[in-house]
């Protein structure tokens, strides 16, 4: 069966133009509309496989607002095409996440060309949905396992202790429908290179946008998502989300900065990472080694042995393993020594006020120069004063990240960051 599309365009001519060709290339065209309203009704009764919007419409609603309705309600993929519109609009549409854009006057190979990539991800974003439910359907049966048990294991003592106890199932609950809700978000912390002053990173950090609470700490979530088992299903959309930022970001022209992604400890000891970093870079077209790798030295220590043969494969293809908040946890020179890191993360604890703190200041130095020795890169977090920075320039620290620079930033925001750097060289 053909592929059925809709087209949205008030330019009546363009309009016919644009079904003329569709038709050519053996698409179904099931309707012309010219307004936002008539999209969304239209869309809703005809089901198409895939939307042409015009952004800039007659009316009340614009391209962008209908855009929005129709991937929200009825997850119908939905390419723009436009001649122009001015930085707020096109901000406004890049948040809806489009399958693609066209810029007229568009040839006809570039419309089968946009088209056809547009319902190949989307069905590959189908089959991703599919398995998320799935795995979903089974992180829901092992919370309700917990429920039934007698006693309370560590994690879920853990988040009553935090004030919850009035409402934590409710809240796992609300959890495994999160990813379904489209909750989650990656923000992204850029990385700066200390002796170019360029961005050379960025830290993906997870945030739940809960429905009615707004923000929930990864501390409180996290663990309840390793409890339910929801972490699999949640650490594979990091991982695909990641992943699509790269490509984001290649085709705006940059192509070195690589998504750092946080492993939680059940995903490192209970997922296949390897497997799971070939699949997502294969259905997004990017090189696996697009991103880095940080983990904790608490989720290593148990088991180094095992910890040795997981990293050198991901280190088989090329991507880079970060040990974070260094200092921290199990420290050992022999157990840094023997695991095959490339960065060390040093936390921000010693960071802080470092000027002003001689005992952090040794810590750091002496930290700085051992990484050195191992040839490690070394990357200070939380540097928030100018001090802290000439401290950390001075003793050769190599990348830093921080609220001096940046907080973390939405997708869009990062994007623009960096586009705005650009502009400013």
């Amino acid at each position: 069966m053909a592929p059925q599309i809709l087209i949205v365009e008030d330019e009546l001519i363009a309009a016919e133009n644009i079904a003329r060709n569709l038709r050519k290339q053996g698409y179904e065209v099931v309707a012309i509309v010219d307004s936002g309203e008539a999209a969304i009704l239209t869309a809703a009764k005809t089901n198409p496989d895939l939307v042409l919007m015009d952004i800039m419409l007659h009316g009340e609603i614009d391209g962008v607002v209908a855009t929005e309705k129709i991937a929200t309600h009825l997850q119908i993929p939905v390419i723009y095409m436009t001649a122009y519109a001015d930085d707020a609009t096109l901000e406004r549409a890049k948040e809806t996440n489009p399958y693609g854009y066209l810029t007229k006057p568009f040839k006809p190979q570039d419309l089968r060309t946009t088209i056809e990539i547009a319902l190949q991800r989307h069905k590959t974003d189908k089959a991703l949905e599919a398995r998320y439910a799935a795995r979903l359907c089974i992180a829901q049966e092992q919370l309700r396992e917990l429920q039934s048990k007698e006693g309370e294991t560590h994690g879920l003592s853990q988040l009553r202790s935090l004030d919850l106890s009035p409402d934590w199932e409710l809240l796992a609950t609300d959890l495994l429908s999160a990813l379904e809700r489209q909750e989650f978000q990656l923000h992204y912390q850029p990385q700066f290179n200390l002796k170019t002053g360029k961005v050379c990173g960025a830290e993906s950090l997870l945030r739940w946008k809960h429905r009615e609470r707004g923000f929930i700490s990864p501390a409180i979530f996290i663990p309840l998502a390793e409890q339910t088992g929801s972490i699999q299903a949640i650490g594979e959309w990091v991982f695909q989300t990641a992943y699509q930022q790269i490509k984001s970001l290649y085709q705006m022209g940059y192509d070195r900065i690589p998504i750092a992604v946080n492993l939680s400890a059940y995903q490192f000891n209970q997922q296949d990472i390897y497997q799971q970093s070939i699949d997502c870079a294969r259905r997004v077209g990017v090189p696996p080694q697009s991103i880095e790798i940080e983990l904790t030295e608490s989720k290593l220590v148990k088991d180094v042995e095992g910890a040795i043969w997981k990293l050198k494969s991901l280190k088989d293809l090329g991507i880079k393993i970060a040990i974070d908040d260094f200092g921290t946890g199990y420290s050992s020179l022999s157990y840094i020594q023997n695991l095959p890191f490339d960065i060390l993360k040093i936390d921000q604890c010693f960071v802080r006020g470092i000027d002003r703190n001689i005992k952090n200041q040794a810590i750091v130095k002496a930290t700085i120069s051992m990484a050195h020795q191992l040839n490690l890169n070394v990357i200070a977090e939380g540097v928030e004063t100018e001090a802290e920075l000439d401290f950390l320039i001075q003793n050769n620290c190599n990348q830093c990240q921080g609220y001096l620079f940046s907080r973390p930033l939405t997708q869009v925001e990062f994007e623009k960051f960096l586009s705005d750097r650009m502009n400013d060289r």
